[in-house]
């Protein structure tokens, strides 16, 4: 890369906001991720959302989802 392009390449990202930047990272870590890691951290991160929630919102949660697939 040249000075010019590394120049203009730091200089937008200094005027990008929160929501761009976050939205650029999140962008490039799953563009980066194959399947079989993609599958993983969607399964771990669902689980970990699950962890706090209630028996009652889990029986709800799971016969809503399984409710027409049966």
């Amino acid at each position: 890369m040249d000075r010019a392009t590394n120049w203009k390449k730091t200089n937008n990202m200094k005027y990008m906001t929160r929501e761009e930047k976050i939205d650029r990272y999140i962008e490039s870590v799953v563009q980066g991720m194959d399947w079989k890691t993609m599958y993983h951290y969607v399964y771990e991160s669902i689980e970990e959302d699950l962890k706090d929630i209630t028996d009652e919102q889990i029986d709800e949660m799971y016969n809503y989802h399984f409710e027409d697939k049966t």
